[in-house]
């Protein structure tokens, strides 16, 4: 049994149309100046005709959009061929790259921001002769450059002993040579960020 005696269902609503217009046809007491049974089949056509519009229109915006969906795929593939053209021309960071309505690439946009000033630094003799401990205060998140050299890094005549990365906030810089006074500083990198340099602190090495 139908939910509704009256079908909310386009199709279902033109076949009733259809049938209450065959049935009234017949009945000799059907008041057809109130009425006419051509009002109902004609409506019986309209929504019929309505109904197969929109089944058609739906059909023609799902093939649309399908179409769509390609076009945008080999769009999209491309602009990526311009962007890897324009990379190896210019350089994947270029500014030239906007005039091509793509914007550079920030190969540090996802990058922590950049380290600070190494802080609390200490040298001291290490565990074995020729050796030196360096310590600082540790900077999360952070690794580390540390550099050795034979006098203050800053004078042009200065020689590098040592360049170490190290992961925690102390390293042991051993094969120094004894009696030397060498010079240690360090810098924090954090990703693909560079702090500065901290001050670069002296010791003889024992």
């Amino acid at each position: 049994m139908r939910k509704h005696r009256i079908s909310r269902n386009p199709e279902e609503l033109a076949n009733q149309l259809e049938r209450a217009a065959s049935s009234a046809s017949l009945e000799p007491q059907w008041p057809v100046g109130s009425l006419p049974i051509a009002d109902l089949t004609n409506m019986a056509t309209e929504l019929e005709a309505s109904r197969l519009a929109v089944i058609d229109a739906e059909n023609k915006i799902s093939a649309a959009r399908s179409q769509l969906k390609i076009n945008m795929a080999a769009a999209n593939a491309l602009m990526r061929r311009v962007d890897l053209i324009t990379s190896a021309i210019f350089g994947e960071t270029a500014a030239e790259k906007l005039s091509y309505s793509l914007p550079p690439i920030d190969r540090d946009r996802n990058s922590p921001p950049a380290p600070e000033l190494p802080e609390s630094l200490s040298l001291r003799d290490g565990p074995i002769p020729g050796s030196l401990l360096f310590d600082w205060k540790i900077m999360r998140g952070a690794k580390y450059l540390v550099e050795a050299w034979d006098m203050n890094p800053d004078d042009p005549q200065a020689t590098q002993l040592s360049l170490r990365l190290e992961t925690k906030s102390r390293c042991v810089i051993d094969q120094l040579p004894i009696g030397t006074k060498v010079f240690v500083r360090v810098r924090a990198k954090a990703g693909k960020r560079m702090g500065p340099w901290s001050e670069a602190v002296g010791r003889f090495v024992n």
